[in-house]
């Protein structure tokens, strides 16, 4: 009866001790793998924000680009999502931040997905030309509110920024009516006749001789 004892306490500390190395292995292993799986998610996020979070102000328009996701492929390939907002900076009626986030109101065109189909440029009349075509004229949808978070050191400036351009553009858009009213208002006042000029005259017609008869060709 003693000796069962004796081996009871003798033996129990170290099942204790090889449970606690075992478990203590385990968590070492999972926060291992947690930490590793932060860490790659971490990367890709920090890469997609350094080449997909911007944004453009261009002399017509404006371009807020934001990362979404990185997804991965049945073809093992990875693909950047993005949110894109497109807004005629004449259309800019307000802008302001709020607690991490910046928000630019008016009309503006908005699209959400993999970037290869939002690669855009912008043509000598200064409006965005899309890529892939189908967003020139059907893509994205209208929303009346462009909400993007503050990843940028002068968010505040920004849009400062973006107000002061927006101001710009519809004192230079009024310009040139009031400019394009005048070339009309004159070209009203001018009289123009109708019809045919009087400069204009009717060359003479080919009469043949007496006793020549024509020639036919």
């Amino acid at each position: 009866m003693i000796t069962n004892v004796v081996m009871r306490i003798v033996t129990t500390p170290l099942q204790l001790y090889r449970a606690v190395f075992y478990v203590t292995n385990v968590f070492t292993a999972y926060s291992f793998v947690v930490c590793l799986v932060s860490s790659l998610a971490a990367t890709y996020s920090i890469n997609g924000h350094k080449k997909h979070t911007y944004i453009e102000i261009f002399s017509d328009v404006i371009v807020f680009s934001q990362f979404d996701k990185t997804v991965k492929g049945s073809d093992n390939k990875y693909t950047d999502y993005i949110k894109l907002w497109v807004m005629n900076l004449s259309d800019v009626e307000d802008a302001y931040s709020d607690r991490g986030m910046l928000f630019v109101k008016g009309k503006a065109r908005f699209f959400s997905m993999p970037q290869e189909f939002l690669k855009y440029s912008i043509d000598e009349n200064g409006r965005i030309v899309f890529e892939h075509w189908w967003n020139n004229s059907y893509g994205g949808e209208d929303v009346q509110l462009v909400k993007v978070k503050d990843y940028y050191t002068l968010g505040e400036r920004i849009l400062q920024r973006i107000i002061f351009c927006a101001k710009k553009r519809r004192i230079s858009e009024q310009r040139m009516a009031e400019f394009r009213e005048r070339l009309l208002s004159i070209a009203r006042k001018i009289d123009r006749k109708k019809g045919l000029s009087q400069k204009y005259v009717e060359p003479p017609r080919r009469i043949p001789r007496e006793g020549i008869k024509e020639r036919k060709w």
